[in-house]
């Protein structure tokens, strides 16, 4: 709220013109613009509870201090003000206020409810009345001359009232002219047509035909005075009669009582009438004719007449006083006199008047101040025409006007009164008192900034006499012999008249000209402080003084400004470089013999010294410039001394002190550059003062201050002298401030009782509880002290019980804003402090109680818990069923892949039979001279053989198809002459179903490269089908179609069969579909025939034939850049150039056998070299037979012998049939970490698929475990334990660092050859990868047939090429999460900097890592140091305490592999052995030097191996990743490839995923991995947020979210 503060002073001086004693005021000016209803208010009263409320002719205002409330007349059926123009207010004990108005009608306001309510408890509450009286009852009575009258009662709660009128028949008249009540409670009705006295509910007539115009009651009589001035009396039991008549008829205008005496003002002067002896007379003091009486608040009668003046009447002493208030030149343009007049706490009486401004009359020294509006000026007033007056409970005096708004008025000299030496209007320095002092016969002497100096006697009344210099009189002292001692500023030293000045050339003269201050010591010694030259000490000579100098050694030493003598005799002086304590004999003796306290030496705050004041109990108050003041007991050793420190954050008005003076209840005056404060040494409180309204009358000169005789406080200021009477200063600190809430506001709307939605019953300054819905949880309440002063010196705290931890902070903020809270019940607190610091004794407290919704209700809550409870069944249900339905899809799985082994393995077995079947049916269609009758039975078993072949060459082709181990085998082939030749052999089944079957190719010949076997099987299970669902007589059409222009070759398999239902057709080509009409087939023709054209680059769909039936097409691709070279086979075989060239020879041999007779040859046709390996002999002995007609066969039985005898025997070709049985071997190399046993289990489990894997080695203790060949087979370990090992930290199977030597690798080779192991597996990181690479090359060179593959294992991610590796995630997990513990602690108590260590030798990704400790709350490590950056101590120091001093507690993360710029370790190598290098401890040595070379508190923590192998901070992602590493690298050993490691590579760079990579072994070998240059910050002390966002899906899970409410 917009205030506007006027700063005026206003004097009225009546007797001295030395002395100014008026009221000084300062004034709070408000308007409509802050809030007021209206700029004319008629009245002003404040409530039981402190409001003020303004009755205005637009409305009524409530203020409270902070903000305005307005009521004004409102529509509708609510009761609301009943008119705007507000004349009068006034609230009765039950808490309704009344309020009158100009248009005679009534509103009654309930102060608790906070409305307007009907008080006639009938509804008649807009009947007209101009008048109210309260009896002592408690009820009210309104009337209005002409209308009766009205008498109300509140009981219970409700109103009721009586009306009296004369239509009622009780009331004799109903032009009532007062209504009065006796001393004995009686209600008497005057009226113009007579009296009568209210007995129950009717006015019973006492005298008739009597004007009635007052009552006056004296003891059990009664007497009535008329408008014409006759005295009836009325006793009880009696008839009423006439005693006198004043006057000749005389209009009687008013009436006072003084004791006895009834006062009657008529037309023609005053009479006295006696209420005992009922005697006449006429007062000459107040013969006032047409007299209008006001009392005031104190019960003292005003008296005017219309003539400007108003005479006081004091009714206990009867004393009179008149007062010219408006010049009689006025009084004629004012229609109408309108004074108001409140007597106040002070003694003060305040009159207001309308056209002549505000008057100010103070009782005590018989002084009339007047107060005027000043339109070319600030004014106290803003007009003259004041309507009202009041003195609210603080002491401020309201003063309201017409069209100008309201002032508040603060006195601010009370107790204090102002001195000016000469006039005091002039605008010079001639009334700045720059000294001041007390001489020893009591009078006061005073020095002002124009050279003035005055002798006042002891009560400063009057000035004895005056002198003035040419230059300004800073200090004054009385010498032993009574010598007058003048220090003046610029002239030197006068004694007694004699002046003494500096000489450059006389070392004896005083040592400067300005003198600042006099000091007469306990041995009548005479100090003199120059501002420049020193400490002189005057010694007498002869008839002259000479000085001796001290303090004289530096600038602002030799600047002396105060002297002050203890209780021991030692002496402090004030300087401008502290405070200098001596004794003065031994300064005396040596002039250095001196004590320094000051800024430099720690002891002060401030070296510029203003003032020293020693207090009655010896302490020493030394008064400095812009810190305030020190206090100091100077006891024992001063050597030792200790001070205590007061400044303005203590409360103390200003830091600049300038005096400083103690009075008689020992509390000290400290006065400064502005304001002066009042300091109680018990109790450390301060009470703030500012004397005037005239901003230098504040201001306080330096070292100016003294105590009277008579205990009056004395201080220079800039606008004359400010004496001070302690005892008339009003003690702020008992007066103990209590919050009162005001205003309410829930989702920014005000709320009241009765208001839509409004939880107030009543009004909100009389609820202790309320109760919010709870979308109301947002709301505002407002609070106020009800402190007027407009200082905004009152300051709040407050707290919500169960939300809030502590107490606000306290401010001058009047409101408690909540938002959003949670259904509960509170309670808010409020206290409240004043200017001085004092806190309220109390508390207010207002419970509230938020309700929850209907859902949060606990009935809610239960219906929850039911639902809750029935959902958890039900998905305890669901998920037992859907366990146990996967426990059986797993059994099923399981069982599926046993069937299929078990399938595969007896397809073997049935193969070998029908091999040997077909091979015999061959031979002897060969043979020839078949018996005819046999023919056909022969052709049956042909198709028969064939048929099954081709079922167990697709049951073998699903298995590898499950294994993924389809592969091509292109070459290339006629397809027109390859498919023709599958169509003939279905023409049988065609001709047997009568089913129209045709061949339609668009070309009679096309070469292109095929896999003869897997089209053979796509078309075959194509036709199949098509002939298998197609009834007889169908159709079944096989066309073939070369589409150049696509580069594709197009099958088309078209039936009239049953076609396939809409639902089945999405999954046709899944594993195990079968359709209602698929009878007993097991649903894996067409999902192999599917994956076969996938292999084969190509694409299968399928369409409805529009006839009925279907259609199958299968597109492949004619272009032989879209495969591989490894899909192709070798290009220009020479064995199958022989095996063409040799079927066309057999063929023609056969041909020419069968014409001739000719017998076929025993011996072999060419001399190529065939070597067969079959265990089963019926098969080893036909190939041996078949294949020895053509080529040198040389058979063996087994796998072994046949290895052997291929390499002695140079075959040139080999057919083999023999599952070999290999093993694998598993190394585990270098440190252990968290996943390294998980990479061993992906080994495990994926070597366990292939059924040529006999045993799964461990080499247990590393490479030194192959040597001494501690081998552990896995396959032999049982299941539960297997499972364990991805969870199971560091190396189940133990793991070594092993320096080899080339023999050594020689031996390794040798002794994986002896064990049969076809499969090395190493796992580790750079060191191991060297390891693995020479083993691979070892048996390379030793030509072992072996396969070598590198698994990586790293904590330090220093594997170069692969984007991260195994091992890597947990430790940066481990090393996030502890650091994030850490920062916790080191926030909780920051004093102290804590240097963690971080493994990582060459490489800091693990330091780097640690900046991952921080979340949403960013409290991670402040520092991280790597081993990529030259360590830079200096900067490192830097950053230390920089951080330091703006948080307290300091995180740092080094690498233990820190350098310098040369490359020198920070710490020397404790032990180096290879690439082992053992440094000493990093962070002990970092914490050290932070200690040493900073002095702040540091400590190391170095978590070592903690982190390197930390089950509880595995990361399921690190996890994941090196199981899938493990049955990478066994799938790329089963590929046969060698001399590899497995690595991972990221496909994405907005999501997290990575694929697994083959990296040839020697770029990897000994190469390391170090944090890149876009991972360190430009400061070189931490890392980017792009490094942030590489590693934090490594680390798997979030940590969880801490809180601090720091």
């Amino acid at each position: 709220m917009k205030k506007h503060i006027y700063a005026l002073w206003a004097f009225f001086i009546l007797f001295s013109q030395s002395i100014a004693a008026s009221v000084e005021v300062r004034s709070t000016h408000m308007t409509t613009g802050d809030g007021v209803a209206n700029n004319s208010i008629r009245y002003i009263y404040q409530d039981s509870k402190g409001f003020i409320w303004m009755g205005t002719l637009n409305g009524l205002s409530r203020y409270d201090g902070n903000s305005f409330v307005t009521y004004r007349p409102e529509g509708g059926n609510k009761i609301s003000l009943i008119d705007h123009r507000i004349r009068d207010l006034e609230e009765d004990k039950n808490g309704f206020l009344w309020i009158a108005t100009s248009a005679e009608l009534f509103s009654c306001y309930d102060l608790k409810k906070d409305c307007f309510v009907d008080f006639t408890g009938c509804g008649e509450y807009e009947q007209l009345y101009s008048y109210k009286m309260t009896d002592r009852e408690g009820n009210v009575w309104l009337w209005q001359d002409g209308n009766g009258c009205r008498k109300v009662t509140y009981m219970n709660g409700e109103f009721t009232s009586v009306v009296f009128k004369k239509e009622n028949n009780n009331l004799p008249s109903n032009n009532i002219t007062y209504i009065s009540e006796d001393e004995q409670g009686r209600i008497w009705i005057g009226s113009h047509d007579g009296i009568a006295q209210v007995v129950g509910n009717k006015a019973v007539l006492v005298e008739e035909n009597h004007d009635a115009f007052k009552m006056m009651s004296f003891g059990k009589d009664v007497f009535f005075l008329s408008g014409t001035g006759t005295i009836s009396l009325k006793r009880e039991g009696e008839d009423s009669r006439i005693v006198t008549r004043l006057g000749e008829g005389s209009k009687v205008y008013s009436t006072m009582r003084l004791q006895n005496d009834w006062i009657v003002f008529t037309e023609d002067g005053s009479y006295v009438f006696n209420l005992r002896t009922h005697q006449v007379s006429r007062d000459t003091e107040l013969n006032i004719a047409r007299g209008q009486v006001q009392i005031d608040n104190r019960g003292n009668f005003w008296i005017y007449n219309h003539t400007g003046k108003v005479w006081y009447v004091n009714a206990k002493t009867r004393f009179v006083k008149s007062f010219q208030l408006i010049p009689a030149d006025k009084v004629n343009y004012i229609d109408e006199e309108r004074y108001h007049i409140v007597h106040d706490s002070r003694d003060i009486v305040w009159i207001s008047t309308y056209g002549n401004g505000l008057f100010a009359y103070d009782l005590a020294t018989d002084e009339l101040q007047h107060f005027e509006s000043n339109i070319n000026g600030f004014s106290h007033i803003t007009s003259n025409f004041l309507q009202y007056i009041m003195e609210d409970r603080a002491g401020g005096i309201w003063v309201s006007s017409e069209y100008t708004g309201i002032s508040r008025l603060s006195v601010l000299n009370e107790g204090a009164e102002r001195v000016f030496p000469e006039d005091e209007t002039l605008s010079d320095r001639s009334n700045t008192v720059r000294m001041i002092n007390r001489m020893p016969d009591d009078k006061i002497w005073l020095g002002t900034r124009r050279g003035g100096l005055y002798i006042y006697d002891p009560h400063l009344k009057t000035i004895e006499s005056s002198r003035y210099f040419d230059s300004n009189i800073y200090a004054v002292e009385e010498g032993a012999d009574g010598s007058i001692w003048l220090g003046s500023r610029g002239n030197g030293l006068s004694i007694d008249g004699k002046w003494y000045t500096y000489h450059s050339d006389d070392p004896l003269s005083i040592g400067n000209n300005n003198i600042f201050t006099l000091y007469r010591d306990r041995k009548n010694r005479m100090w003199i402080g120059t501002f420049g030259g020193g400490l002189n000490l005057a010694v007498k000579e002869k008839d002259k003084y000479v000085f001796k100098r001290f303090l004289n050694n530096f600038y602002s030493q030799r600047q002396i400004r105060v002297i002050q003598e203890d209780n021991n005799g030692w002496i402090w002086v004030g300087t401008s470089a502290g405070v200098y304590i001596f004794n003065p004999d031994s300064l005396m003796n040596d002039p250095d013999n001196y004590i320094t306290y000051n800024y430099n030496n720690g002891k002060l705050r401030s070296n510029e010294i203003k003032c020293i004041h020693q207090d009655s109990k010896g302490r020493i108050w030394v008064g400095t410039s812009g810190k305030g003041f020190s206090m100091c007991m100077p006891e024992g050793d001063y050597r030792n001394l200790t001070f205590e420190h007061y400044d303005g954050s203590n409360g103390l008005v200003n830091s600049m002190v300038q005096s400083i003076v103690e009075d008689r209840e020992g509390k000290l005056w400290v006065a400064t550059e502005y304001g002066i404060s009042r300091f109680d040494p018990d109790t450390h409180a301060f009470e703030n003062f500012f004397f005037s309204a005239y901003a230098l009358g504040n201001v306080y000169s330096e070292n100016s201050g003294c105590v009277s005789k008579d205990g009056k406080l004395m201080f220079g200021s800039n606008y004359g002298l400010v004496v001070i009477t302690p005892g008339k200063i009003v003690n702020n600190s008992t007066v103990t401030p209590m919050a009162a809430f005001t205003n309410l506001r829930i989702n920014g709307i005000a709320m009241r009782p009765g208001d839509v939605d409004s939880p107030l019953d009543r009004s909100l300054i009389y609820t202790d509880e309320i109760e919010l819905k709870y979308f109301q949880n947002s709301f505002v309440i407002d609070f106020s002290t009800f402190d007027y002063s407009g200082t905004n010196s009152t300051k709040y705290t407050y707290r919500l019980d169960n939300y809030d931890k502590e107490w606000s902070i306290p401010s001058s903020l009047n409101f408690a804003a909540y938002k959003n809270l949670a259904p509960g019940t509170y309670k808010l607190r409020v206290k409240a402090c004043n200017g001085v610091g004092v806190w309220g004794d109390k508390e207010t407290v207002l419970k509230i109680i938020v309700v929850p919704p209907f859902w949060k209700t606990t009935w809610a809550f239960f219906i929850y818990a039911i639902l809750i409870g029935v959902a958890l069944y039900i998905t305890f249900r669901l998920m037992r069923d859907f366990n146990t339905l996967r426990n059986r899809i797993q059994v099923e799985k399981q069982l599926t892949e046993y069937k299929l082994v078990f399938f595969t393995n007896i397809s073997h077995e049935f193969r070998t039979p029908l091999t040997l079947i077909q091979g015999a049916l061959e031979k002897m269609q060969r043979g020839g001279k078949i018996p005819k009758e046999m023919a056909y039975s022969l052709k049956v078993m042909d198709k028969s053989t064939q048929r099954m072949l081709r079922l167990i060459n697709q049951l073998l082709e699903f298995r590898k198809m499950q294994n993924n181990k389809l592969a091509l085998s292109l070459e290339e082939t006629d397809v027109m002459a390859f498919l023709y030749e599958i169509f003939l052999s279905f023409n049988d089944a065609a001709e047997s179903k009568n089913m129209d079957f045709k061949f339609l190719p668009s070309v009679a010949s096309y070469k292109m490269f095929i896999d003869k076997g897997y089209l053979d099987k796509v078309t075959y299970n194509l036709l199949s089908n098509a002939f298998k669902y197609t009834p007889s007589g169908g159709k079944v059409t096989f066309s073939v179609t070369v589409d150049e222009a696509k580069k594709q070759l197009v099958i088309s398999v078209a039936d009239s069969g049953v076609g396939i239902p809409k639902e089945k057709r999405n999954e046709l080509f899944k594993r195990f579909m079968q359709s209602s009409f698929s009878g007993s087939s097991v649903g894996v023709g067409l999902h192999l025939t599917h994956e076969l054209v996938c292999v084969h680059k190509g694409t299968i769909v399928y369409t409805e034939n529009e006839g009925g039936g279907s259609i199958f097409t299968v597109s492949l691709p004619t272009d032989i850049s879209v495969y591989e070279e490894k899909d192709f086979l070798i290009p220009h075989n020479v064995l199958l150039e022989e095996e063409e060239v040799h079927h066309a020879a057999v063929l023609a041999e056969e041909i020419s056998a069968q014409e001739g007779g000719v017998e076929l040859p025993s011996a072999p046709l060419n001399k190529r070299k065939v070597l067969i390996i079959e265990d089963d002999n019926d098969v080893r002995e036909f190939l041996k037979e078949e294949v020895g007609q053509y080529f040198e066969v040389v058979a063996e039985a087994d796998g072994p012998s046949g290895l052997e005898r291929a390499r002695t025997y140079d075959a040139d070709l080999i057919i083999c049939d023999v599952l070999m049985k290999e093993n694998i071997l598993v190394v585990h190399g270098g440190a252990p970490t968290a996943v390294m046993n998980a990479s061993l289990y992906g080994v495990i489990r994926e070597a366990e698929k292939y059924p040529n894997i006999d045993h799964i080695y461990a080499a247990i203790g590393g490479s030194g475990g192959i040597l001494k060949e501690h081998f552990l087979d896995l396959k032999t370990i049982e299941k539960d334990k297997i499972e364990s090992l991805p969870y199971t930290p560091a190396s189940a199977i133990g793991t070594s660092r092993d320096a080899l030597e080339k023999e050594d690798y020689e031996q390794i080779a040798d002794v994986i050859q002896k064990n049969k192991i076809r499969y090395v597996f190493m796992n580790g990181g750079n060191g191991s990868m060297d390891t693995c690479g020479k083993i691979y090359h070892a048996c390379k060179e030793k030509k072992y047939d072996v396969i070598v593959v590198g698994i990586p294992k790293t904590i330090d991610n220093d594997l170069a090429i692969t984007d991260h590796s195994p091992g890597f995630g947990s430790a940066a997990r481990y090393i996030a999460g502890t650091v994030n513990e850490i920062c916790q602690d080191i926030r909780a108590l920051p004093i102290h900097v804590c240097v963690i260590e971080a493994m990582g030798r060459n490489a800091g990704w693990i330091a780097a890592a640690s900046a991952l400790a921080a979340g949403k709350d960013e409290n991670g490590p402040d520092l991280i140091y790597v081993p990529e950056r030259a360590f830079d101590e200096d900067a490192f120091l830097e950053d230390v305490q920089r951080i330091h001093e703006k948080k307290g507690g300091v995180v740092v993360v080094a690498s233990e592999g820190l350098k310098t710029k040369d490359g020198t370790p920070i710490v020397e190598p404790i032990f180096t052995m290879g690439r082992a290098t053992y440094y000493g401890d990093v962070s002990a040595h970092l914490a050290n030097v932070v200690i040493q070379k900073l002095g702040i508190k540091a400590r190391s923590e170095k978590p070592g191996i903690c982190g390197r192998a930390s089950a509880m901070f595995q990361s399921s992602v690190d996890r994941e990743e090196a199981i899938l590493a493990g049955k990478e690298a066994v799938c790329a050993a089963m590929e046969e490839k060698t001399g590899i490691m497995i690595g991972f590579q990221r496909t994405n760079d907005t999501i997290y995923q990575v694929k697994p990579i083959e990296i040839p072994i020697e770029n990897v070998m000994m190469y390391e991995n170090c944090l890149p240059d876009k991972y360190i910050n430009p400061s070189e002390n931490g890392v980017t947020q792009e490094f942030i966002q590489w590693c934090r899906p490594l680390i798997g899970e979030k940590f969880p979210q801490y809180v601090s409410f720091r």
